[in-house]
């Protein structure tokens, strides 16, 4: 049989980008191997020999429980090898290619062990530079094993064959994709990638081509986590998209420090599930109070006891446990009575000095701030309860008559109500006479008020199934309209798992579509419609919170003093009060017994009229500025920085025209992501050739995201221009990184 050193080969278990592995038997200890052969000769280059043998003696110190035991290296006919610990399971790739789903908690899990090997090695001077799910290996006891650590270092110079990188380019850091030299915290972007992948089931960086995924890695941050799957924990995203940040010193420093977050969660989440917590007790259970240890302040917490079963937890564990054991249960009902009694003769035996006798504080009526007033109508209106949000929107106006934010909510409301009654009935009258497209019509037009409303649900599914799915296309249109609408609110950012639900629904509704099934893709864009309209009142009632909280409670303006009644007014059989005297103050205690009448409620507030919009300047009407084709194009770059840091992607259209595809979403995306965006424009070359020309300039580019990132990215642009009339537009911009 073949060997390789003293190792017999047994069978080839496969072959990747570094080598081939085998199992193979160990004579000398009798025990069954990995043997893994390394694809890249050394014989002829000493320093790669030496390079090697350092890397694959710093990876055979390691020992961890998450990291595979190197047991010997060597080298047979000039190439490497080294004989491993022998595992049998299957690597991450194959595990999430498998149908079948892995659960939260068991992501979590493989998620902090493949941080708890990395954290060990990192603490040993030892990077692994090639975190890929291949090389993240699963045992059948589920324990996670990091393989081949360090060697990526070996083939660093064959980064320009693509057959032997392209597996690993999509797990690469933009520093590694650089060629710039790699310290630990490629370790934790590469691990961010992995678990992107295996939270989402999606590649966080994947292009048509080598060079493609690589620009991707530079310079295009994935798609947001909660698009692809809005039941993801919100925690759980954000580790993971602060550990993405493209900039090295924007992730997490230390791969401890994402440890630390993923176990938090994990602990919340085990916390959340604990049998203690959720089991119920049987009718013959009894709950004891834990003794407290010496030394250990009492604690009035139950303690989780059964026969036979785990220890109780420690002081201060606030599960509920039941004791169902018999001798447990005498033994805790005497430690009750104990307890009893020397209660008992602390409240009774003692003398006790008499008590003062605090008068009861009168009684004062409250009314709830506005704060709270106008987030119950809030959450009314977001449960569609117009009739609760119409008058909780009231109770605030009639104590602060001028709040926007509650006059704003009054009309929605009582548009919304009267559009959902309104369009139930005429779309339950036209589905009765036959007309399926029409109520399916009507019905969709409801449901882009009232997602929730089963009326409307109802009758639209009826209608669409009668109409055979012909009106696809318009709520196609429609559901284009409703997500532009969210969009402008402002719902990528305020409402994230309401606009997530959206773009899930719209592409349900595009597979349906495009798999010839337009009655069922009618329904869905429909409702994908209403989900869109759903983010968008909720990003607006976001905005209409903060107001609020940001708005403090009116004082309450001081009352005038009653009318003096005059002789029509009084009442025959009522004396006249006497007045105190000139210049005294009436006794508080003692106050008058005249009834004030009650003003009635004033009427209510007309909607604020609408500003009249302002038209957008076409760049033909702009203004000529400048005489120069260069002061021209200094004021094109200034508008291209103002457009960026406002986020205005009006304004950037109007001197980018055919802004599209690619560059538009990711523009869109960074503009919904960022809380502020600091571009400069430096070392602008001209160069102009009749209409059309080319300016190139050096971008710095700053964005403070909405969770407190910062992301810089400096690159070397290239912006194609051409004359439209009197000024100068866009054509388009490329982007090359700086070295």
């Amino acid at each position: 049989m073949p060997t390789i050193g003293r190792y017999v080969l047994l069978e080839k278990l496969g072959q990747g980008g570094m080598g081939v592995v085998y199992r193979a038997q160990d004579p000398l200890l009798q025990r069954i191997v990995a043997i893994k052969v390394i694809s890249t000769p050394i014989d002829a280059d000493e320093e790669r020999r030496e390079r090697f043998f350092r890397e694959a003696r710093s990876a055979g110190h390691l020992s961890h429980k998450n990291i595979v035991t190197i047991h010997d290296l060597g080298e047979h006919e000039g190439q490497p090898y080294l004989a491993m610990e022998y595992l049998t399971g299957q690597d991450l790739a194959a595990r999430m290619a498998d149908p079948t789903r892995m659960s939260l908690r068991r992501k979590l899990d493989v998620a902090c062990e493949i941080c708890e090997g990395l954290e060990y090695a990192h603490a040993h001077g030892v990077i692994h530079r090639d975190i890929k799910p291949g090389n993240i290996f699963i045992a059948d006891s589920g324990t996670v094993k990091l393989v081949d650590f360090g060697l990526a270092r070996l083939v660093t110079s064959e980064l320009t064959r693509s057959n032997v990188m392209m597996g690993t380019i999509n797990y690469m850091s933009p520093e590694q994709v650089r060629g710039e030299r790699v310290d630990h915290r490629a370790d934790i972007f590469s691990t961010a990638v992995v678990l992107y992948e295996l939270f989402s089931g999606h590649r966080a960086f994947v292009g048509e081509s080598f060079a493609a995924t690589m620009y991707k890695i530079l310079e295009v941050p994935p798609q947001p986590l909660l698009e692809i799957d809005s039941s993801l924990p919100l925690d759980v995203v954000r580790i993971i998209e602060k550990a993405l940040a493209k900039p090295r010193d924007e992730r997490y420093q230390q791969i401890g420090d994402m440890l630390r977050d993923l176990s938090a969660y994990r602990f919340a989440l085990t916390a959340m599930d604990s049998p203690a917590v959720i089991r119920r007790a049987t009718p013959d259970a009894r709950l004891a109070s834990q003794t407290p240890m010496s030394g250990t302040p009492a604690s009035p917490v139950p303690v989780a006891v059964e026969e036979g079963g785990s220890q109780p937890p420690a002081s201060g564990s606030a599960a509920p446990v039941i004791i169902s054991s018999p001798r447990l249960l005498v033994g805790g009902a005497v430690i009750v009575l104990m307890m009893a009694a020397a209660i008992l003769w602390m409240t009774v035996g003692r003398p006790r000095p008499p008590a003062a006798v605090t008068p009861a504080p009168p009684i004062v009526a409250t009314e709830p701030p506005i704060t709270d007033l106008m987030q119950k109508a809030l959450s009314a209106f977001a449960a569609e309860d117009y009739s609760a949000a119409e008058q909780n929107a009231r109770a605030v106006l009639a104590r602060d008559p001028g709040n926007t934010a509650a006059q704003q909510l009054l009309q929605r409301s009582r548009a919304a109500a009267a559009a959902v009654s309104d369009g139930v009935k005429r779309a339950q009258a036209l589905l009765d006479q036959g007309k399926f497209e029409d109520a399916s019509r009507a019905a969709g037009a409801v449901l882009g008020v009232a997602p929730g409303n089963a009326d409307a649900k109802r009758i639209m599914e009826a209608g669409s199934a009668g109409s055979h799915g012909r009106g696809a296309e318009e709520a196609r249109a429609q559901v284009a309209r409703a997500k532009a609408a969210a969009r402008s609110a402002g719902a990528q950012r305020l409402s994230p798992r309401a606009y997530a639900a959206a773009v899930a629904a719209e592409r349900d509704a595009e597979q349906l579509y495009r798999g010839a099934r337009p009655g069922d893709a009618t329904v869905k864009f429909y409702e994908a419609s209403g989900l869109y309209r759903s983010a968008e009142v909720a990003a607006q009632n976001e905005s209409a919170a903060h107001e609020a909280q940001a708005r403090p409670d009116p004082a309450p303006a001081p009352q005038p003093p009653p009318p003096a009644p005059t002789d029509a007014t009084r009442p025959q059989d009522t004396a006249p009060l006497p007045q105190p005297p000139a210049g005294s103050a009436s006794s508080p205690s003692v106050p008058p017994t005249v009834t004030t009448p009650v003003a009635p409620p004033p009427p209510p507030l007309p909607p604020p009229a609408a500003a009249p919009p302002t038209p957008a300047p076409s760049t033909a009407e702009a203004p000529a500025r400048s005489t120069t084709p260069e002061a021209d194009l200094t004021d094109l770059l200034g508008r291209y920085k103002s457009a960026l840091e406002a986020r205005d992607m009006s304004a950037l259209r109007r001197i980018w025209p055919n802004l599209s595809g690619t560059p538009e979403a990711r523009l869109r995306s960074e503009f919904d992501h960022a809380r502020q965006i600091s571009v400069d424009v430096l070392e602008p070359r001209i160069a102009v050739s009749g209409n059309t020309g080319t300016v190139s300039f050096l971008r710095r580019y700053l964005v403070l995201t909405t969770d407190g990132q910062r992301l810089r990215n400096d690159t070397r642009a290239t912006m194609d221009i051409r004359r439209t009339g009197s000024a100068w537009v866009i054509e388009g911009i490329r982007f090359e990184p700086v070295r």
